[in-house]
This record gives structure tokens, C-alpha cells and sequence, in this order.
């Protein structure tokens, strides 16, 4: 089958003789929401007026998908049980199935179906067709008025869809349109269409007999209940037809159903909000009549729902029940703008692809930039541990591989790309293959001296501090030890030098001692930060060990077996 066409704002439209009926729905959180009706007379009504609301419907359609509705005499509802599970498989034979159904060539309907239910043999399908000129001829009135329907549905279906929504927890049930052309008569069984009829006794009937009555009352203020042969025989005689029109084809619905009795009339259209109309109609028919339930989403009285019942269930089952929808834009029918919907998300979707490149160009050159920052910033310690300078050494490359003219002067370090770089770091690399083996034998880490002037004029030591108020001595140094526990050597020629202090010492308050542990740790000029730092405690006394800092210059180490 061909796809349907999904969005989330439907727009339901109705032609009922001169009245045009507009509902649009939106999906919210999985529910119909009401966000536009729209009701207006094409004739004896001022052209202005029409015009203007005209425009105002078709500033909506824009933005939504817009649904109408074949009427049910057009349309023929039948039902086909077909010996196949899958629907892909029913779809490829489906025509070939209805032939015997229609009463008129298959090359000449557009056919489409719905699922009802299955058996153990196959699937149970409502199968819905009508013929091409009419789809043709709908199409060419809704143009005079400027709307072009993406979806073509059909009245019987939109009456199932709103029984479905607006009349709930009743599994089997009649709807009876009453409109203006005609009067459609709907089987509904769990919310699915199973077959229609209709007669072409309406309101326009009623009408036309008012007129042949030569009375003065409307439609809308006859109480349909004292309406007698005497004072209006035609009208009677038109309630009566009806009447037994009505009958004739709930009867024949009925025998769709035979393993069921049906009780339950739903009344809809304008018919249905004449007074007592309704109950005048099925009081021969023993029936249970039910209006709809007002959603608490669409802000409609139960009169506005009857009226608007076919646009309702129109957008309803476009918006909610997709596949359970009707479409008869097929074949050579079938919407001509199929991308309409794709522009603006594409537009969007091209529009945040291009944000999303240009922030990742973005990151990426920042990106690039630190990293090359960090190369130059390693580049220069590597010169300064080697014992280089910049321009000495800038000087020298440049005298050993001239590329530039003379005179240019010696490009700042921001100024080198990482190619020449790289470069550079290669000749440092040869240099330092070149250079023979060395061992620092001269460290240059704080001697004796140097620890014992740090902590001659340390603010607790001293007793400078808050704590030191008292006579007594706050900090007392009872022994000092300083080693050295590790040095470069021969066959360790990658060790460094390494100085361990043990301090013991005794203080006046235990908050002195904890002051003095955070001291070593905080970073200073003397104890090693990255060195472990041990603290032990013993009946008023401490003892606390660290090393110290290492400033020695290293040369470069070739790696062991070059």
C-alpha cells in the first residue's frame, strides 16, 4: 500500500451543503488536543464575511495536514475475510479479492481497508471503495474554494473514529448522521467501521417541506414532537419517510451482526440537535439513544460535538488511529507534494548540521592551538634543561641550516610551526645521541646549613606564633639526621639524588605539632612536595620525616642497550 502522511497538527474539513466544518487537532502527550474550529455559510451570508473567514481557514491549513470526506453514498463499505496473516501479503492481493465486491471495474475504484479483527485462517478486513470520478470531482470542488486535501477519507470512517473516541465503553452501536444531504448510517463494532448505508432524506428533505407548508417557523424552532398531518402535512409526511428509511437500513446493518443485538443509537449532525428530532426518528426503533462524551481536551458541548462530529472524527483518526485511517488519494490521486512536510525539518536539520560543524571547527582549531602551545612550552623546558637558550640555540640552527635571508632576525618561539619544531627537536636529539655518557656528580639539593637556617627562622620554631604566648619553650628541636639515601651511580645511571630528614622535637600543645606537619606539607623552598612525608607520635614527643628538594641539573640518559 502506499504511505500515509503523518504530522502533528491534522486539520478536519466537512462540506455539508453550504456549510463548511473545520476542526484542527494537535497530539499532545498521546492525546487529541482542540487548537482551531472553524464554521461558516457560503450562501445568503454577506461575500465579505465569507471571504474573510475563507482566508482565515486557509491560513491554518499551512501548517497542517488537511483530511475531507467522501460522502457515504460515494463510498461502498464491505466486509472481506481474506486467508492471510501478514499485511504486506493482503495489500499485494487485495484488489484481486474486492473484484467480486464492487459493482463496477477495479480499474476504475480506489480501494483501501482496514483491520477488524483475525481467525485462525487469516484476518477479517473492512474493506472501503469508491471510483475515480468522484474522488476527481471532490477534489476539483475543494479547489474552487483553494484547499487541496492531502488525505481523502469518507464519511462512514469518520463517524467510527469519533464513536471510537467520544462514545467509549460501548463495544457495538449504530451512528446516525443526520446532515444536510444526507443521512448516513454507520455500524460501529469496538471502534471499527463494519459497514455504512445511506438515503438521501436529510434535512434539505425537512426544509423543502417547510416550504411546501408555507410556514413561517425554521428548522431550529419547530418542536418536532407536535408536528401532525393537519398543520403541516408535508413535513409530516417527510418525518415519516425518513422514519421508515431509517428503519429499513438499520435492519439491513443489523444483519452484519447477527450474534449480537444492537440497542445503542448514536445521534449526530445537526439533525441531532433539533428539538426532539432525534427522538422522534427512533422511537419506532426501540433504541437506546447516546450523545457524545465531551473530552476534557476539546473544549466542545455535546451539541458542538454532534455538529462537528464528521470533522472531528475526521482529524481524530488521521491524528490518533494512522493505521485504521482511510486514504483514497491513491494512484494517479495521490498527494503531489510529498515533501512538503521535509522542508522545514530538513531546513532545521541542515541548519543545526552546520551549527554542529562550525562548533566542532571551532573546538577543534582551540583544541589545536593548545596543543601546539603545549609542544612549544615542552620544546622550552627541553631547551632549558639541556643548558640552552632560545636565541643561542636559534643562533646556532640557523647557522647549521640556513633558510632564511640573513638579516631577518631570530623568529620568536609563538612564530615556529610544529614542523619546525620538530625539526629542531630533531637535531636536539642528534646532539644528544653524539654527547658522551655524564654522571651529575655535583647535587644541588639544601645542604645541612641550608635546613637548619629554614628552620631557624620558621614562625613556630621561633615560638612567633599565637600559640607561643607562654614562657616556656613552644617548639623544641631534640635531634636532627640528614642523609642522603639515594645518588646517581655507574650501573644506575638514571637514579637521582635524594636527601631523607628525621626530625624529633617536642612542643608545648599538640595543635603546635599538627601546625608544623601542615608546614612541611604546604609547598615551601626546602621539603620536596612530591616526597612522602611520615609523622609518628610518643608520649609528648614527635618525630617527623620528608625529603628535600632535588634542583640538580640531570643531562640527558641514552636508554639502556644503545
Amino acid at each position: 500500500m502506499f504511505d500515509k502522511p503523518n504530522s502533528s497538527h491534522i486539520l478536519g474539513i466537512d462540506r455539508d451543503g453550504n456549510t463548511i466544518r473545520a476542526v484542527e487537532l494537535s497530539l499532545r502527550k498521546g492525546k487529541p488536543f482542540l487548537e482551531f474550529s472553524f464554521e461558516c455559510e457560503t450562501v445568503h451570508v454577506n461575500p465579505l464575511y465569507t471571504e474573510g473567514r475563507m482566508k482565515e481557514l486557509l491560513n491554518r491549513s499551512k501548517d497542517c495536514i488537511i483530511v475531507t470526506a467522501l460522502k457515504t453514498q460515494e463510498v461502498l463499505i464491505r466486509p472481506l475475510e481474506i486467508n492471510l496473516k501478514k499485511m504486506k501479503d493482503i495489500d499485494a492481493v487485495l484488489a484481486f479479492q474486492t473484484e467480486p465486491l464492487l459493482p463496477y471495474p477495479t480499474e476504475n475504484a480506489l480501494i483501501d481497508r482496514i483491520k477488524v479483527g483475525g481467525f485462525p485462517e487469516g484476518t477479517l478486513l473492512t474493506i472501503a471503495a469508491t471510483r475515480k470520478d468522484y474522488v476527481q470531482k471532490h477534489l476539483e470542488e475543494w479547489a474552487t474554494l483553494g484547499i487541496e486535501p492531502e488525505e481523502i477519507s469518507c464519511v462512514p470512517m469518520a463517524l467510527a473514529s469519533f464513536s471510537k473516541t467520544f462514545c467509549t465503553n460501548h463495544d457495538l452501536l449504530y451512528v446516525v448522521h443526520l446532515g444536510w444531504q444526507e443521512t448516513s448510517c454507520v455500524l460501529v463494532k469496538e471502534g471499527k467501521l463494519v459497514a455504512s448505508q445511506s438515503t438521501e432524506l436529510s434535512l434539505s428533505s425537512l426544509y423543502d417541506a417547510i416550504e411546501q407548508d408555507a410556514s413561517s417557523k425554521s428548522l431550529t424552532e419547530i418542536d418536532f414532537k407536535t408536528v401532525s398531518t393537519t398543520d403541516s402535512p408535508a413535513l409530516y409526511k417527510a418525518i415519516e419517510d425518513l422514519k421508515s428509511n431509517l428503519a429499513r437500513i438499520l435492519y439491513s446493518l443489523a444483519k452484519q451482526n447477527r450474534d449480537q443485538s444492537i440497542d445503542k443509537i448514536l445521534l449526530t449532525g445537526n439533525g441531532s440537535t433539533l428539538q426532539n428530532f432525534g427522538n422522534v426518528l427512533c422511537e419506532p426503533l426501540n433504541k437506546q439513544i447516546l450523545t457524545p462524551d465531551p473530552a476534557p481536551t476539546i473544549t466542545f458541548s455535546k451539541e458542538e460535538l454532534q455538529s462537528f462530529a464528521v470533522p472531528l472524527g475526521l482529524a481524530v483518526g488521521s491524528l490518533i488511529e494512522k493505521e485504521d485511517s482511510i486514504n483514497f488519494r491513491q494512484a494517479e490521486f495521490v498527494y503531489p507534494h510529498p515533501w512538503r512536510w521535509l522542508k522545514k525539518p530538513l531546513a532545521l536539520y541542515y541548519l543545526l548540521t552546520l551549527l554542529l560543524s562550525f562548533a566542532l571547527y571551532l573546538f577543534g582549531h582551540v583544541y589545536i592551538q593548545f596543543e601546539e602551545q603545549k609542544v612549544r612550552s615542552e620544546y622550552a623546558s627541553l631547551l632549558s634543561i639541556m643548558g640552552k637558550s632560545y636565541p643561542e640555540f636559534e643562533k646556532e640552527y640557523e647557522g647549521k641550516h640556513p633558510h632564511r635571508e640573513i638579516g631577518d632576525g631570530i623568529l620568536p618561539l609563538e612564530a615556529l610551526t610544529i614542523n619546525e619544531i620538530g625539526q629542531r627537536i630533531s637535531v636536539l636529539q642528534k646532539e644528544l645521541r653524539d654527547n658522551p655518557d655524564m654522571i651529575p656528580l655535583l647535587p644541588n639539593t639544601p645542604r645541612v646549613s641550608d635546613l637548619l637556617a629554614w628552620l631557624s627562622v620558621h614562625p613556630i620554631v621561633t615560638g612567633t606564633t599565637q600559640e607561643a604566648e607562654n614562657k616556656a619553650p613552644p617548639f623544641v628541636i631534640d635531634s636532627i639526621s640528614y642523609s642522603m639515601v639515594k645518588r646517581p651511580e655507574v650501573k644506575k645511571r638514571q637514579e637521582k639524588y635524594q636527601v631523607k630528614v628525621e626530625v624529633e622535637f617536642t612542643t608545648s600543645t599538640p595543635k603546635l605539632a599538627r601546625e608544623f606537619h601542615d608546614a612541611l606539607i604546604a609547598p615551601n623552598e626546602i621539603v620536596d612536595s612530591k616526597g612522602e612525608v611520615k609523622w609518628s607520635s610518643n608520649r609528648g614527643k614527635y618525630r617527623a620525616s620528608f625529603f628535600l628538594k632535588d634542583k640538580t641539573m640531570y643531562p640527558a640518559i641514552k636508554p639502556e642497550g644503545q
